[in-house]
């Protein structure tokens, strides 16, 4: 982040050498390290918002396919019909 606002602090003298607007590049100067800071700020928060919705859709499909290997194992275990109607309808109605 320290390079990016040096980066935008030179950049910003530039501008004002090249535009004769010397009293006005510490402005500048300012403005683009104000700018830099908000855009790096956004992107972090960007960053940890995806991150958390990653994890928490991670979480979700493991708890599923855990749920999905206990009814499928609760399923083969079954010897009647109508023991596997029964695992099946618990199993359906916790999906």
């Amino acid at each position: 982040m320290k390079t990016g606002i040096q980066s935008a602090q030179r950049v910003a003298e530039e501008f004002g050498r090249v535009l004769g607007v010397g009293g006005q590049h510490e402005d500048l100067t300012r403005q683009a390290t104000e700018n830099l800071a908000a855009i790096t700020e956004t992107g972090t928060i960007l960053m940890r918002g995806f991150q958390d919705v990653s994890r928490e859709w991670l979480d979700v499909m493991q708890e599923r396919l855990r749920n999905n290997a206990e009814g499928m194992s609760k399923l083969a275990q079954c010897r009647t019909l109508p023991d596997f109607a029964a695992v099946q309808s618990a199993w359906l109605g916790t999906t």
